[in-house]
């Protein structure tokens, strides 16, 4: 029972490093966009999110990895998405939920507040 619970604390260990590496990556490219002009307002912020996740899920083995690795069930109904079809849409899906739910995604209000904040 001990080692059950120690192991489970490992994995989530991990998977919450995955994610957060995901998510520090996608703040990144975000970052990268705004200062190069692609992002320029709040509708450019979510075409840009949109396109960075489509980026992710090109190649079946990275979406399986994606998947696996953020603990998300293919077989779920998604809330926005329905059911996917294969696993590149099991992999946005996984990925949307990622950007949604994880406190340190960038959003774009945070993006100008961020902004004001270092140019006060």
């Amino acid at each position: 029972m001990l080692l059950t619970k120690q192991v489970l604390k490992q994995l989530k260990i991990i998977i919450d490093m995955y994610n957060d590496e995901l998510v520090y990556e996608f703040n990144d490219d975000m970052w990268l966009m705004y200062h190069d002009g692609t992002v320029d307002n709040e509708d450019d912020f979510y075409d840009q999110r949109h396109q960075w996740i489509e980026n992710k899920v090109i190649y079946t083995n990275e979406c399986k990895e994606i998947c696996n690795e953020l603990d998300y069930d293919i077989f779920e109904e998604h809330d926005v998405f329905g059911r996917a079809n294969d696993w590149s849409q099991a992999a946005f899906a996984a990925l949307y939920d990622l950007l949604h739910e994880h406190n340190d995604a960038l959003t774009y209000d945070e993006m100008k507040l961020q902004e004001q904040e270092a140019n006060a």
